[in-house]
């Protein structure tokens, strides 16, 4: 293309220094007279543009075939400065290698002698980072906003200079201020008069060491609503690093519901710590009157067996067959009084014995248990299984008491079966042993299941089964010693079985 100017370039008064500033320059700089035409580019505007020098001075963009839809609001722009003799700035986008291209052109006046606009100097550069930068930003900025109006708690958001920028809407819910009447005042008008210079000790002792934390820590924190009412909070600042300066979040919390619930449940444990002392109170007076009515009967006790015993020795030839009767009830009463002395007393002792727990082979317990009701009732031919190598964590005395009442029940309740089994096993469920002595023996009524830990409570006729009513109740205190629960199973005629767990303890 012949360029019909080749002199308008060398129109323009250019001194070598400054020349050579032009294009050294990164910035897009043309320089146009009034007609549009191009008078100037620098290496870096022609770069742009894709052209050489010599075929763009002295022709428009129209010639050079630039877009329209470009070009149009650029020349718009351009007469604008040439009529009216003051700069402008004319804001280009255009899409290029699939994306949007943002430019910033400045365009500056350049008078001749008559003081009218001779050229115009348009200096552009591509704020295509800047501008993707603030849309960031502003995208950045809406999403904070978002999470802030989704967020449970109040959030306040202040400035370096300590005045309140944004508030989201639980915060105006918690204090019952509408937004613009908190933006630009300062956080203590959130906080009680009382609180307010600890409050602000607090801000300031965290600008000068922002990190995330919770302030007020074990001690009482309190909000103002407008209403002048206050409530406890908790309060977490965290902050983070503006062209401003250091800009502080702070997250507010009212946990007014939480402090009733924490009253409430340290009045339960006040209520509770006074009911376990008075039942422990009531319990050692249980314990104490136990062991003493135990002790006490003793001597009466003693003294009606031995003069029964001399009565029946010295006079029994004398007494008809009801006397004699009369005595037998008296002495077979004295006897049946001393087992439930003893038994009571056995009971009360388990309370006062100091647990001492180690790791115990129940199977070798249980069998020596089994060998003696052997040796006490050779004649009885129980079909007795032991499962190998049960153990547990457990006082040694004490579960000898519990496998021995629950063991004897068992060798008791089948011997009116023709073949009488009994069964000493263990199962883990969800983590936790479940001893059971099981056996298929007259069983019980599972209606009357309450009372059978009940002291003196019995479910068969002592004609039929004789027994004193004490022996599950002091198994069941055993188990409770020992932190566990126990319960029984059963139908009438179809045997029973009874469960107990221990707590677990550690031991190497």
């Amino acid at each position: 293309m012949e360029n019909k100017y080749p002199n308008l370039q060398s129109s323009i008064p250019f001194s070598g220094l400054f020349k050579a500033a032009l294009e050294a320059c990164a910035d897009h700089i043309y320089i146009y007279d009034r007609e549009g035409r191009y008078l100037y580019a620098n290496p870096s505007g022609l770069e742009e543009l894709g052209l050489p020098l010599e075929a763009v001075i002295g022709r428009s963009w129209r010639e050079l075939g630039l877009p329209a839809d470009i070009m149009e609001r650029f020349e718009c722009d351009l007469q604008i400065v040439i009529t009216s003799g003051k700069p402008q700035i004319s804001p280009i986008t255009y899409s290029r290698d699939g994306g949007s291209r943002y430019y910033e052109y400045l365009l500056s006046p350049v008078n001749n002698a008559a003081n009218t606009v001779q050229m115009v100097v348009a200096t552009g550069r591509d704020i295509t980072p800047l501008i993707e930068a603030e849309k960031q930003a502003r995208e950045n900025q809406q999403r904070f906003r978002n999470l802030c109006e989704a967020a449970p708690d109040g959030i306040v958001l202040v400035n370096p200079e300590g005045a309140i920028s944004l508030v989201n809407t639980q915060t105006e819910q918690l204090f019952g201020y509408p937004r613009e009447a908190l933006l630009g005042q300062p956080p203590e008008k959130l906080i009680p008069e009382l609180y307010r210079k600890l409050h602000a000790q607090y801000r300031t002792a965290h600008q000068q060491s922002p990190t995330t934390q919770e302030i007020g820590v074990g001690r009482k924190l309190y909000g103002l609503r407008a209403d002048g009412t206050k409530f406890p909070v908790e309060v977490a600042l965290s902050s983070f690093v503006s062209q401003r300066g250091t800009k502080t979040i702070a997250i507010i919390r009212d946990i007014t519901v939480r402090k009733q619930a924490e009253e409430k449940i340290r009045g339960l444990n006040r209520s509770l710590q006074h009911k376990l002392q008075e039942l422990a109170r009531v319990n050692q007076e249980l314990e104490a009157f136990s062991y003493s009515v135990s002790h006490d009967l003793r001597a009466p006790l003693r003294a009606m067996t031995g003069f029964s015993k001399v009565l029946w020795e010295d006079y029994g030839e004398v007494l008809d067959e009801d006397g004699k009767h009369y005595l037998s009830r008296i002495q077979g009463a004295s006897q049946r009084t001393g087992l439930l002395l003893d038994g009571l007393l056995q009971l009360s002792r388990i309370n006062r014995h100091e647990l001492d727990r180690s790791k115990l082979n129940l199977s070798v317990l249980a069998a020596e248990i089994v060998n003696e009701l052997r040796q006490e009732q050779p004649e009885r031919g129980v079909d007795i299984y032991i499962q190998p190598d049960i153990t547990a964590a457990a006082d040694s005395k004490l579960l000898r008491i519990c496998l021995e009442n629950l063991l004897s029940n068992a060798w008791k309740y089948t011997r009116a079966q023709k073949y009488p089994q009994v069964k000493f096993t263990c199962l883990e469920k969800k983590g936790e042993q479940i001893f059971i002595i099981s056996d298929n023996g007259v069983g019980f009524n599972p209606n009357y299941q309450s009372k059978l830990f009940q002291v003196f409570q019995r479910l068969h006729n002592e004609h039929e089964f004789e027994g004193l009513g004490i022996g599950l109740a002091t198994v069941q205190r055993v188990v409770h010693r020992h932190g566990g629960t126990i319960w029984a199973e059963g139908e009438e005629g179809q045997g029973a079985s009874f469960c107990f767990t221990l707590s677990p303890l550690n031991l190497k």
